[in-house]
């Protein structure tokens, strides 16, 4: 059955990539693929890599055991165990959206140490307080599964280290959120306004009108969200100063001071550059069904939605290197009406997670 399917000529045919229309937008942020292009064959492999608990040390480990399907493809509590029984040093983040990154910047996890999504994922799968899987080990544990050889024979010529975080991050490029309440209301806003006399002469203009206007009538923006949209945007709270772009990330690193009142505080980027201006400084996650995400921040800290928004609202914790976008949030200047509306609107930026299929692995 393997061996058919790859010699299907759609297999193996590069694919071109196209954004949802919700996130098109933010096509200049789609990194270049064209040395190593998609592929069906690639990202089946890379499913199957991803749900494969043989690819740990002792067996017991997928990635969608710390990045979960249904929880957003993030972990629901705050620390995932590896095969060591430690728990990890950091929250396993969400792995939405990671076709779409800062222009010309690829660094990845929170303190930015991998150079791509590949590398993050090699990382953790040879972190022995993760996965803890030995290179040789793996790659002989592979290719003895005739399914598996077979796949990499035909892709990458055989298994190796690289083409192994390859595949797995082929598929979860492909992992991208659906269309939102909030991003309903944004398309329906490019329409509501068009003269009746401009639709009447163009009839493709006019059905896009209309499914415009019955999409956002089917999950419309509430007024609690539609205030906090204003919040988020303007200049009281100005969540989008980090949160920006499509998908309301900067993927840039900010000090917020979450871990710094304790003992021993994780340094987070400081660590891998030593620059002071990166001391305790963490990468801005998007909020894209944030709510499916909890908890939340680099040591899963924040339980909810609404700690966080209190966590801004109070200023942060204040450390030598807050980040300065603090100076506009002094504490008290959100109200619990505002801090209400800001979680309707980010729960309002939560779309259908994806479907994928966890079982069919290779025997």
């Amino acid at each position: 059955e393997v061996s058919r399917w790859l010699a299907e000529p759609t297999s193996l045919a590069p694919l071109a990539i196209e954004l949802p229309a919700w996130l098109a937008p933010g096509a200049g942020q789609v990194k270049d693929l064209s040395d190593n292009p998609l592929s069906r064959a690639k990202i089946e492999l890379g499913r199957q890599l991803f749900f494969d608990k043989r690819l740990s040390a002792d067996g017991s480990l997928s990635c969608a055991v710390c990045h979960q399907p249904e929880h957003g493809f993030a972990y629901p509590r705050p620390l995932a165990s590896g095969v060591s029984g430690e728990p990890g040093r950091r929250h396993p983040p969400t792995l939405l959206n990671r076709i779409m990154l800062a222009v010309g910047d690829d660094r990845q996890l929170w303190d930015g140490s991998a150079s791509s999504v590949e590398a993050a994922l090699l990382h953790t799968l040879a972190d022995e307080r993760e996965m803890g899987a030995d290179p040789t080990v793996t790659i002989a544990r592979l290719e003895a599964i005739e399914p598996y050889r077979l796949q990499f024979l035909q892709i990458y010529g055989g298994v190796s280290w690289p083409a192994i975080g390859d595949a797995i991050g082929g598929f979860v490029r492909c992992l991208v959120t659906g269309d939102s309440p909030y991003d309903r209301a944004v398309q329906w806003r490019t329409y509501e306004r068009l003269p009746e006399d401009l639709l009447a002469a163009d009839p493709e203009l006019a059905t896009r009108f209309l499914a415009a206007q019955q999409a956002a009538a089917a999950q419309p923006l509430s007024a609690a969200a539609r205030r906090g949209e204003q919040l988020f945007f303007g200049n009281r709270a100005w969540c989008s100063a980090c949160h920006n772009g499509v998908n309301f990330t900067d993927e840039q690193f900010h000090n917020i001071g979450i871990g710094l009142d304790g003992p021993n505080p994780d340094l987070g980027r400081f660590l891998v550059t030593g620059r002071d201006a990166d001391w305790a400084a963490f990468k801005t996650p998007t909020i894209r069904n944030a709510a499916a995400t909890a908890p939340y921040m680099h040591d899963g800290s924040l339980t909810t939605l609404a700690a966080v928004v209190d966590w801004y609202a109070q200023g942060g914790h204040p450390n030598r290197n807050l980040d300065y976008r603090f100076a506009w949030l002094k504490p008290g200047s959100l109200s619990s009406q505002d801090k209400a509306d800001l979680v309707a609107f980010i729960e309002a930026c939560g779309g259908p997670l994806p479907q994928v299929e966890a079982g069919r692995l290779p025997e």
